[in-house]
Formats: structure tokens, sequence, C-alpha cells
């Protein structure tokens, strides 16, 4: 028996719009979705609240090399199914775009989740055939944009805090393991973000700590009942002994250094809270916790430099996913909405020449290799 085709399979049932969940009517609500991020819903702030610790050493670093990794990746235009037509268009969008610079800005939905890039438009002429290409690429800041209940990018402008939708074509985004429920993707500062708060406020308690606990401390010792006011003379001279090494005691006085014992323990506490924080931010943002400090190895700290391969390919396709959909609109504008693409992708060199090795080694196991074979194989 043939299932007959309603209505109903092609349109939406499960919306926004028609949601209750936990007994309130979700389409009753503000227009924009809040942001479902633990760490913002806990402080009432928005993604800008993260620029904040990005001043931290641990994390700058962490930052600088993950984004590195990426922006260092080889890339480029593969034809497969595409028209010559298209893949020329496409060559020709991509011409006057500073792609590295585009990269870095996309690169910033790794950290707050995504990314909007404003596109400038222009049509040209000349030799560009009066075709709409793209002028210039530029991100701005996510905390200016929000999602309506459509998952719709919306610019929050000035007097209207829900925002209206970005018009078609104008806009391009990278985002962080977006999702249907979570428009907004997965910022990873979230994760390091207590992280850094406890690393600032330890070490501000450490340093607190080694003012009071990492000198000795100097007693003076009067007789019984010396006036007041010789005694505070002691306290002066004593103060004037801690810092210039100098001092002025009475005949009758006299002066004791007492070392500050059994402080060790509570000193490597607060060491042990800023490596374990670094150590966090480090598997957070770079998916290893191996240590650069003085005490590692030399295998663990080259590895410590490294960001795992996994999240810089994540990183690498969530940008693609964007220069993609300039691309689209490229086409849709000067051609048409049906044409196959080619696909720009991001890869690193290391492993196409990994990949040409294992493949070499297999191909000539157990064979002679010829001057024929290898020049069919390299050129």
């Amino acid at each position: 028996m043939t299932t007959q085709i309603t209505q109903s399979l092609s349109s939406e049932i499960a919306s926004r719009a028609a949601a209750m969940y936990g007994g309130f009517d979700m389409g009753g609500l503000m227009m924009a979705l809040p942001n479902p991020d633990a760490v913002l819903k806990k402080l009432g702030r928005d993604v800008e609240v993260y620029r904040d610790i990005l001043n931290d050493p641990a994390i700058k670093g962490a930052v600088r090399r993950r984004r590195s990794s990426v922006v260092g990746l080889e890339y480029g235009l593969t034809q497969g199914n595409a028209s010559d037509k298209t893949l020329n268009l496409c060559q020709q969008t991509l011409a006057n775009i500073n792609m590295r610079g585009l990269t870095r800005e996309l690169h910033d939905a790794a950290l707050y989740g995504y990314s909007p890039a404003e596109v400038y438009w222009s049509k040209g002429t000349g030799k560009s055939g009066g075709l709409w290409l793209p002028e210039r690429v530029i991100g701005k800041p996510p905390e200016w944009f929000s999602f309506n209940h459509d998952n719709e990018l919306c610019f929050r402008q000035l007097g209207n805090i829900t925002g209206d939708a970005v018009p078609d074509m104008k806009f391009i985004m990278a985002r962080n393991d977006a999702t249907y429920a979570n428009p907004y993707g997965v910022a990873d500062l979230a994760a390091v973000y207590w992280s850094a708060v406890f690393r600032k406020g330890g070490l501000k308690f450490w340093l607190r700590f080694a003012d009071k606990y990492g000198q000795a401390f100097i007693v003076g010792k009067h007789p019984r009942g010396t006036p007041d006011s010789e005694v505070n003379l002691i306290l002066d001279s004593l103060e004037t002994l801690a810092q210039d090494g100098v001092a002025a005691i009475p005949n009758d006085g006299s002066v004791e250094i007492l070392e500050a014992a059994g402080k060790g323990a509570t000193a490597d506490m607060f060491e042990r809270l800023l490596k374990y924080c670094r150590s966090e931010i480090n598997i957070a943002l770079l998916g290893q916790d191996q240590s650069t400090d003085s005490s590692s190895t030399n295998a663990s700290a080259q590895a410590g430099l490294e960001v795992t391969d996994d999240i810089r390919d994540a990183d690498g396709e969530m940008i693609a996913e964007a220069i993609n959909t300039l691309l689209r609109y490229a086409v849709q504008l000067n051609i048409g909405d049906n044409e196959i693409m080619p696909t720009w992708s991001m890869w690193s060199d290391e492993d196409v020449t990994d990949k040409l090795a294992t493949r070499d080694e297999k191909t000539t196991k157990g064979r002679r290799t010829t001057n024929e074979s290898v020049f069919s194989t390299c050129l």
C-alpha cells in the first residue's frame, strides 16, 4: 500500500511558535531568542564579557596558538562537477578578499560561538563584466546580533534591542557547533571563564601571601614598663631595618629575626591552583594539557605548543562553511540558483604529505620503482 503524501509531511509541526516548554507559551515570549550559554545566564551579561578574560596570559597564548594553527592551513577551491563559468566566478569572488584576515575574524566563532561578517557588494565594470562581487567582507562584533524564533540573524539596532532580521546575502556567519535549539553556537571561552577568574583571584592572594610570608619576621624586645613613646621609636627602627637593613636600637633592647616556618604547604596550594586552572584552559582551548613550564620534558613542552588536529580541522571546516556560503551568494546573484558549486576548503600540508607517503609505501612495496612511475605520480 502506497503511503499518501499529505500536507503534514512537508510542513513544520514542532516550531517555537507552537511549542509549550515547561508550561510557558514559547510563541508569546520576546522575539529575540536568549543565548543559552550557562555562564552568560549566570552573569546576566552578553558575549562581550568573554573579551575581558582574553588578557589572561594562559588564555591569550592558547587562543593565539589555536588561531595560528588554522590561519596556517592551506586553502583553495576544488572544482568537482562545477562548470568552468561557475569556478571562474568563485575565483573572482575571492580575488579581492584578504583571506587570512577574514579567516582570523571568522575564527572568533570558536571563542564566542558565532561570528557574523558583513559583505559589501559592488557591481563591477570592465573585465568583471558587470558582475556583483564582494568589495570587502568585514567581521562584526557578535554582541551586536541576536537570533529570532526562526533562527534568523538579527541586527540589534539602537532603540531596538530585539533587532530585525538582516537582508538576504548581506551577511555570512561562522558558528561553532550551532543547533536548532542553540543557534548562537558554543563559546569555547565559556569553558575557561571560571578558570580565568580563579586564576586571577588565586594570583592576587598568592602575591599577598608572598608579601606577608616571603620574608623573615623582625621582632624587637624591650624591658617591661618601657613607655609607649619609646616602643613606637623601636617600631620605627624595625621598619627601617626591614627596608634599609639599618636601625638604631636601645642598649637594653634586642632584635630577633624569625623565619616564616611551615608556610611552604600553603604557598604550594596557591601554585597548584594556578597550574590546575592553566591545565583546564589548555584542555578546553587546545585539546591537550601538556605543560610548557620549566619542570616539563622537551617532548611534553613541544606537545604543549601544538593544537590537536581534530580541533584545528573542525575550526577549518567551520570557516570553510562560511566562505562557501559567500560563494553561493555570488553564484546566485550572477548566474542562478541551480548551479553546482565548487568547494572551498582548508587542509594541512602535512596531512597531504603523510597520505602521499603512505600511498607510495603501499604501492611500491615488493616491487621496483621506475622513473616512469615516479614522474607519473609526482607530476
